[in-house]
């Protein structure tokens, strides 16, 4: 499972080269919301 090309990227403290183009190269924390929940959202914060 591991290789050069996989592990490149993967420790965040490594401090490694990778391609910006690549997957490996963005590690962080993604969030996906559904537009329906996304509005709805919207609503209720802006009767805050």
């Amino acid at each position: 499972m591991c290789s050069d090309t996989y592990c490149t990227g993967y420790r965040v403290t490594a401090r490694m080269k990778g391609e910006e183009s690549s997957g490996l190269y963005h590690t962080g924390f993604r969030c996906v919301v559904s537009h329906d929940a996304l509005a709805e959202y919207a609503k209720s914060a802006g009767r805050r």
